[in-house]
C-alpha cells in the first residue's frame, strides 16, 4: 500500500520544483555531525553493505566531494573540447 501511496504523491508533485528543492538540500552546508547521522540514516533505510565500500562511513563526505570534483572537472574538459571542435569546424569550407 505504501508504494501505491508514493507512486501516486510522485505523480502529481511538480518534479522540476521537487527536483530543485531536492537539489538544493544535497548543496546546503550542514554541521558534520548532522551529516554523520543523515548517511547513518540511509545505510540503515536502505540496508547499505558497508563492507563493499573502498571507503568508510566516516570518509563519505570527502569521497563524494572528491567525486564531485572529478565530475566538474570531466564536464569542463568535455566544454573545451566541443568549443575546440566547434571552432575548428566553423572555420572550414562547407563541402
Amino acid at each position: 500500500m505504501r508504494d501505491r501511496a508514493f507512486m501516486t504523491l510522485m505523480r502529481l508533485l511538480p518534479k522540476s520544483a521537487l527536483s530543485a528543492a531536492v537539489g538544493k538540500a544535497a548543496r546546503a552546508r550542514i554541521p558534520a555531525s548532522w551529516h554523520r547521522v543523515a548517511m547513518r540514516a540511509f545505510v540503515r533505510r536502505f540496508r547499505v553493505d558497508l563492507e563493499e565500500a573502498e571507503h568508510g562511513l566516516e570518509n563519505a563526505r570527502g569521497a563524494a566531494m572528491e567525486l564531485g570534483a572529478d565530475a566538474r572537472s570531466a564536464v569542463k574538459a568535455g566544454q573545451d573540447a566541443f568549443l575546440r571542435d566547434r571552432t575548428t569546424h566553423e572555420g572550414a569550407p562547407s563541402a
